[in-house]
């Protein structure tokens, strides 16, 4: 009785110090999540291209999910920073942008975090018609590692996305 009380003591220990480094890396990688939030509400492409050169490695990619009539891609941060300036004329306003840490795995000095982001936007009105509210759900997988004792953004990889037009889910996801 003595020894499976000393095991599950031993246990929450263990429980309470896997908790305790999940809730010390996410007070370092929420702030970041935070203030690329920030940026991208204010469409600051510029402003958020610089950030993520200062907190991404030199070889980041980006992985987007497979959709139908769409496949998987992966792109460098360059090419990524330039699809957002591609899309930026076609977006009247950025409502909503936000991150929340959801998960947290650490293993050496790489850390996977799974990110649930929601971002609502209004398209502008244009040739093509009239302007949309757009809202979009995904959950991303990013691994981080940890280089010169702060961590840096390796990989982000889409592994879900739900995406609505004036409150209606888009039949292509």
């Amino acid at each position: 009785m003595k020894n499976q009380k000393s095991l599950i003591l031993v246990g929450l220990l263990a429980m309470a110090g896997i908790a305790a480094a999940q809730s010390n890396v996410s007070k370092k990688l929420q702030p970041i999540y935070s203030k690329m939030d920030s940026l991208s509400l204010n469409k600051d492409v510029a402003g958020l291209s610089k950030y993520m050169n200062s907190v991404a490695t030199k070889d980041f990619v980006f992985v987007s999910k497979a959709i139908p009539n769409m496949p998987s891609q992966t792109k460098t941060l360059a090419q990524t920073m330039a699809t957002m300036s591609a899309y930026l004329p076609m977006i009247a306003s950025v409502d909503t942008y936000k991150s929340k840490i959801a998960k947290i795995t650490e293993s050496g000095n790489t850390v996977t975090v799974d990110v649930n982001q929601t971002m609502a936007m209004t398209t502008a009105a244009g040739s093509s018609g009239p302007s949309h509210k757009i809202v979009q759900v995904t959950t991303d997988e990013d691994t981080w590692v940890k280089q010169g004792g702060s961590y840096k953004l390796k990989a982000s990889k889409m592994l879900s996305v739900a995406v609505t037009q004036d409150g209606k889910q888009l039949p292509s996801f």
